[in-house]
């Protein structure tokens, strides 16, 4: 009930005022720090590189490879009516504060989170909002000898039920919401909707 106020919320008011009762939802689900992902390589060194989609504090790894249509169809689950595309766009956020991604309401009918493991709500395996908490810049790495460092990479990306644009809203605290269309498949989309 409570997301449903905060989807009616944003759908209503724009992003920016709802924004803070995103962050105040305590049933946000979380992925933390000890849920990162590592290589054996080392620690990410590099916060964007030129085929990611940054928006603010995050940066969604290969995201802009996803624009054409037959790079999203090839990544199929499930089968008939209840086929999805999953888009692998793994995120990497800068140390600090975590950071809320949301789908716009409109956009919930048709593609979902899946950075936070579990079944989620609305499309069958991701949440429309999810929150990313980075680790601390010293937290001690599990994969290789060092820390962490500056940016925490989150394994993850988006489902999709078929090609599409897709609005998201990134909120941090002391941060102004920041809105991104994302193409999934869809080519070219608008720079806002």
């Amino acid at each position: 009930m409570r997301l449903a106020l905060v989807a009616a919320a944003l759908a209503a008011l724009g992003a920016g005022s709802a924004a803070a009762a995103v962050r105040a939802d305590s049933r946000v689900p979380v992925r933390g720090c000890s849920e990162r992902g590592e290589v054996s390589t080392g620690a990410v060194r590099t916060f964007a590189y030129p085929a990611d989609v940054v928006a603010g504090r995050v940066a969604f790894r290969g995201l802009k490879r996803f624009a054409a249509r037959t790079s999203v169809t090839r990544s199929v689950v499930g089968s008939g009516k209840d086929r999805m595309y999953f888009v692998k766009a793994g995120a990497v956020v800068r140390a600090g504060a975590s950071v809320t991604i949301s789908i716009v309401p409109p956009d919930r009918a048709v593609a979902a989170l899946v950075f936070v493991r579990g079944l989620g709500q609305g499309l069958r395996t991701g949440y429309p909002v999810e929150r990313l908490q980075p680790c601390a810049p010293s937290t001690k790495a599990s994969a290789y000898t060092g820390t962490v460092g500056p940016l925490t990479s989150f394994p993850g990306g988006f489902v999709v039920k078929r090609p599409a644009c897709v609005t998201i809203v990134v909120t941090s605290p002391a941060h102004e919401p920041l809105r991104r269309v994302l193409s999934l498949g869809a080519g070219t989309c608008p720079a806002s909707r």
